[in-house]
């Protein structure tokens, strides 16, 4: 991305349909863990709203119970382009 990264675009209809791709693939990825039968994969955040000028950085959120560790997750995105990012919890140790 270049310029503003907080720069609003206007809606754009390839958004909610990317972000369909990118969710059945981590489905497709996850589908043999334990509890991924009745796991949620949504698109969120102000790109889901159609006709929202947004920021154009897709939101996903996954629910998945029980989580599975970190080395698990980690090894079954790493295939799809996906790669581990530390926020506000520190990486562990």
């Amino acid at each position: 991305m270049t310029g503003n990264p907080a720069a609003l675009c206007a809606y754009d209809p390839a958004w909610p349909v990317r972000a369909a791709k990118l969710l059945c693939d981590i489905r497709a990825q996850l589908s043999d863990r334990t509890g991924a039968d009745v796991a949620n994969y949504e698109h969120i955040g102000s790109t889901s709203a159609p006709g929202l000028a947004a920021k154009p950085v897709i939101d996903l959120q996954v629910r998945f119970l029980p989580l599975p560790d970190d080395k698990a997750l980690t090894s079954r995105l790493l295939p799809l382009g996906w790669h581990r990012a530390y926020g506000s919890t520190p990486p562990p140790s």
